[in-house]
């Protein structure tokens, strides 16, 4: 009895054991003295303080192992975190440039093993710096979030990657994509931002309304 005691501490000092495993081990070595007890081997002052150490063992690890098992789940969260702050942009939630680096830097490689064209789409918005100027920061970083929200609109496969690469500019990786497709898809994205209805804010500009430039490739 004194032995099944000992290994229920060791076992709830040594390992991050479960509730369940928990309350089985407290049953097996209070059972073990409860039976010895009903045989009369035991005197019962010794049983009763093998089931108090048990009880408090089992009160014990099973506290002790919520905290650490806590603490591991809140640590693995804080690193899961710091990795998505630290490949997103914080404006438009979209990849900065060291996460396009890493995901676009995968996706090719897969597109070079598996022999399939890739495209690159890479969008600037036109004459950004007035609207700066002329509506204010705050205003500008509104629009840089319409225009990202329009992109993410324009590419929904779960393979395109997109990412805000400067201020104003963006930039999609599109695997396994043609020639076709990236106009398609260019095209589709210059009419969406001209769709917002944005105002202009340069005489410079040659349209009424907010436009990015374009440049592709395959």
């Amino acid at each position: 009895s004194v032995f099944c005691s000992a290994i229920f501490l060791l076992c709830g000092a040594a390992f991050v054991l479960s509730f369940r495993d928990l309350l089985l081990l407290l049953i097996v070595t209070t059972g073990i003295p409860a039976v010895l007890l009903g045989l009369g081997q035991i005197r019962f002052e010794l049983f009763l303080i093998l089931f108090l150490i048990n009880a408090g063992a089992f009160f014990i690890s099973s506290i002790t192992g919520r905290a650490i098992t806590g603490a591991f789940t809140s640590e693995t969260a804080e690193i899961n975190r710091l990795k998505t702050e630290a490949t997103t942009d914080a404006l438009t939630h979209l990849l900065n440039r060291s996460g396009l680096e890493q995901a676009a830097g995968a996706a090719w490689a897969l597109c070079k093993r598996d022999k399939k064209k890739a495209g690159v789409i890479l969008a600037d918005i036109d004459y950004f710096k007035s609207y700066n100027d002329t509506l204010g920061h705050p205003e500008g970083d509104n629009i840089i979030r319409q225009v990202a929200d329009s992109i993410k609109n324009c590419f929904r496969r779960e393979t395109d990657i997109i990412g805000r690469i400067g201020g104003d500019e963006f930039l999609i990786f599109l695997p396994d994509a043609d020639d076709a497709r990236i106009l398609e898809m260019a095209q589709s994205l210059s009419s969406s931002i001209i769709n917002l209805k944005v105002s202009t804010a340069s005489e410079n500009n040659p349209g009424d309304f907010l436009s990015v430039s374009i440049g592709v490739a395959t």
